[in-house]
Order: C-alpha cells, then structure tokens, then sequence
C-alpha cells in the first residue's frame, strides 16, 4: 500500500515574504509486516512573492497569486532540496543558534589554559540539522580579549586584542530545549 503525501512548508521563524516548499512524499507501508519505506521524497522551492516593482528583468520569473500556479508555469524557479534531517545552512543572524554558539565560546573558554578569555570576531556560517533537538554547527573566527578570565566581567563588555592573532574555529552544539539547565551539549570542536 502506498500513501502519497504532500505538504507545503515554510520556516516558522519567517514572519512574511518567506519562500515556501511544496514537497511530495511516498510511503510504501506492508502493515502485516510492520513495515514502512520512504520510497520517494521530493521538495521544490516556491518564491516568496515580491511586489511588482521588485520583479527583476529576468524574463523566467513568474509572480502569481497561486505558488502551485507559479511551478507549473515556470519550472525554473523551482530546486530539489535536501531530505529532513539533513545539514542546512541558516541565517547567520539567528537568535536560537547564537544563543548555542554563545554556550559554545563558553565552553571553549572553559576548556582553555589562557589567562585570557576569547571573544567572537565573525560568525562565517551556521548550519542546523534536525535531531532530538537541534544539531547546530557553526565556522567562525574569534579572538583574544583584554578580559580576564579572574575578572568575570561579560564579553559585551570585553574588546578583542588589536594584536592577537585571530583564530578559525567549528565547533558542533546539540541543542535540547526541553532539558532547560543542560539544554545545549558542545560535541565537537576543532580550532
């Protein structure tokens, strides 16, 4: 027996203007078996739908009110993504994920010898992955302070060390919201 399924999604932090995905999905289900096989799994990309004077002069961008409309007439604007569960990369400006990776200089100040704690310079890219949680990992650059680590002062209140050499960094954060006090894991790093 098959099941076809098919949904549309969006990302539930977007709050308008956010692209949307038509995805088709197959299941193959012998249920005197207990058996159950994702047998097909296909998304497509709908674009968020800009004004009128935002369309470009692309003559394959097609704006309508119906986004099923808008794939048919227009296969182009459509891409296959990749499955759930998958690494994908997300905004570098996303507050849960800076969150974890403010756990994660956390920790790596934690784990270091330095008298001096390390600040981040740049965030490079974020990609998060659907688990029991969250699996984010993060490429970024950080930096020697002038704080401390006696002092326990906050590092908004610290400045990179003009002179430091900066350093690469990614690091891996599994993130369990539910857990509240040991929600964020940091399990792996390599700077």
């Amino acid at each position: 027996m098959n099941y076809f399924i098919q949904m549309r999604m969006k990302d539930a932090s977007c709050k308008k203007n956010c692209d949307n995905e038509i995805c088709n999905i197959t299941v193959y289900v012998r249920p005197w078996e207990s058996y159950r096989e994702l047998s097909n799994f296909t998304c497509r990309l709908i674009f968020a739908q800009k004004p009128l004077q935002a369309i470009s002069q692309n003559p394959l961008q097609v704006i309508s009110q119906n986004p099923l409309q808008a794939i048919s007439q227009n296969p182009f604007q459509s891409i296959t993504l990749k499955p759930l569960g998958a690494m994908t990369q997300i905004d570098n400006n996303n507050t849960e994920a800076l969150q974890a990776l403010d756990f994660g200089i956390k920790s790596l100040n934690d784990k270091s010898n330095d008298l001096f704690v390390q600040k981040l310079v740049n965030v490079n890219k974020i990609f998060r992955q659907v688990v029991a949680g969250w699996n984010y990992s993060f490429e970024f650059t950080m930096g020697k302070s002038n704080c401390t680590k006696v002092t326990n002062m906050t590092l908004n209140n610290c400045s990179v060390n003009e002179k430091s050499k900066l350093t690469s960094c990614r690091i891996s954060i599994w993130d369990q919201p539910w857990l509240q006090e040991s929600r964020y894991k940091l399990t792996r790093y390599d700077c």
